[in-house]
């Protein structure tokens, strides 16, 4: 994806979508990009029990904007 976008600037999330869809590796694998539409509520509060039975991970290279919520049983 880094590649596939470096040096562009989205004016609009199609713009985005269309090069991110161009990515692929050096052994074909490709890239399938989609833009949901759905509106998401700010401030949305998660279920009461979901931090106690979830584990956030938090992404290595960018943790402010990349994690994973895993089982904590798992």
């Amino acid at each position: 994806m880094t590649r596939a976008c470096q040096g562009v600037t989205f004016h609009t999330v199609e713009i985005a979508r269309q090069f991110m869809a161009k990515a692929q590796t050096t052994t074909g694998l490709k890239v399938t990009a989609e833009v949901l539409g759905g509106v998401y509520v700010k401030g949305k509060k998660v279920a009461a029990d979901f931090l106690a039975n979830m584990r956030i991970v938090f992404d290595v290279h960018l943790p402010r904007w990349n994690y994973r919520a895993v089982p904590a049983n798992g």
